[in-house]
Order: C-alpha cells, then sequence, then structure tokens
C-alpha cells in the first residue's frame, strides 16, 4: 500500500527483516528516513526545432529529419587521392550524397564505394565494396570550399548501431587534416557519428596513411 507521495514519488508500505536476505520477515513494516532525488523532466519533441527527436522521422518530421547534415571540417593541412572512413548510425538512416574539399579546381572524375562494417581487412581490395557514386564531370571547387557530388542513384541504407565504410576518390584529389588516432570519433550528431579515417594514394593500392579525417559533408535521411 502507499504510505506517503508527492508529486514525483511514492513510497509503499514493505517489510522488515531479521537478517540479510535470510531470517524471519514481520510485514506490514514503515520504512523510517528520507528518500533523496533528482526529478528529471522528458522535453518532448517538437517538430521544428532543428533536431530529429527520438519519436520524429522522415514521415513524420521532414523538416527536422530529411536532409540532414553533418559536416566534419574543411580546414586542411595534407592531401591524397582519396580517404576511407567509417561511420556508426545512431538511429536508421539514408545517406544521400557527399560534399566533398578537393585539392585543385576544375572537371575531375570521383567515385565513392561503400561496404557494410569497417573496412579493415579490405584496404587493398575491391571485393566485397560497392561503386555507389561515378561521375567524370564533376566541377571541383577550390580547396577549403565544398565541392558538391548531387545526390547517389540509391541511398545507403544503414540500421541503427550498424556501422558502414565510404571510399571517396577524386582525379583532382582530395584535402583533409590530420587525425589523432584511426577509428576514433570525430564528430556525431543525434543519428550519426563519423570516424576518423585514412588517407589513400592509390584506388585500392599503395601505401595508406593513417590517421587522417574526411573532409567534407554527409547527407541523410532519417527513417
Amino acid at each position: 500500500a502507499e504510505f506517503v507521495s508527492d508529486e514525483s514519488m511514492s513510497i509503499l508500505v514493505g517489510v522488515g527483516t531479521t537478517d540479510e536476505f535470510a531470517g524471519t520477515i514481520h510485514s506490514p513494516r514503515v520504512f523510517g528516513g528520507i528518500v533523496r532525488y533528482n526529478a528529471h523532466r522528458v522535453i518532448p519533441d517538437i517538430c521544428g526545432d532543428s533536431m530529429c527527436g527520438k519519436s520524429e522521422d522522415f514521415d513524420s518530421c521532414p523538416i527536422d529529419c530529411a536532409r540532414r547534415e553533418l559536416q566534419t571540417t574543411f580546414e586542411f593541412s595534407l592531401g591524397s587521392s582519396g580517404n576511407m572512413f567509417t561511420v556508426e548510425a545512431q538511429r536508421d538512416i539514408a545517406v544521400s550524397s557527399f560534399a566533398i574539399n578537393a585539392m585543385s579546381r576544375g572537371e575531375g572524375e570521383v567515385k565513392v564505394y561503400t561496404r557494410n562494417g569497417s573496412y579493415n581487412g579490405h584496404v587493398q581490395s575491391s571485393e566485397g565494396w560497392e561503386l555507389i557514386y561515378h561521375n567524370h564531370i564533376v566541377v571541383h571547387n577550390r580547396r577549403g570550399r565544398r565541392t558538391e557530388l548531387g545526390d547517389f542513384a540509391n541511398a545507403v541504407i544503414i540500421k541503427s548501431g550498424a556501422t558502414q565504410s565510404f571510399f571517396v576518390t577524386s582525379s583532382k584529389g582530395l584535402v583533409y587534416k590530420e587525425g589523432t588516432k584511426e577509428s576514433a570519433e570525430f564528430v556525431r550528431d543525434e543519428s550519426l557519428v563519423i570516424h576518423e579515417g585514412l588517407g589513400t594514394t592509390g584506388e585500392f593500392s599503395g601505401d595508406p596513411f593513417s590517421p587522417r579525417v574526411f573532409g567534407g559533408i554527409i547527407r541523410y535521411d532519417v527513417h
């Protein structure tokens, strides 16, 4: 039975004991003392607040959950022909597009590959990788400015809790910054985590540079 309550908690009548998990039990008995606590108010999700809350998704609140962007950095000190890195989904998401940080301006060829899970053990082989974007005439912007790739033909679906790797290459080269530790978290929002990866000197060939941070933007929808 309830003995006392306030607006946040009720204390019920219990039992008295004669030993620690043993002996005779005396009932009913009322705990004599004080329970101290902090009350945490649950803030409801509000559609239109630029946050894709747990109760929102692409269908119920597209203004918050569609065309989300997560940017790493457009600062740079190094560069090579490509970046390989892994992301982790905190919600069910669909990755639809990238913006990259190009080494030089002008038209050039860009490829984007992806695979489930980590790229570890798969840096030097194309086996298991899927080519999801290939454009010979991407107009590359100057260093430090976003180069837009446009939408992928098919969005990459990543389930909550799953990891997905990406490999981006450009004939004009990519610039990026040196990381702190390969696979370490670099940036996150409420739905996606981007990890530090490596720089590549060839397409599934050559010596990689590690750690390196993908320079760019990942766009996605929350489902």
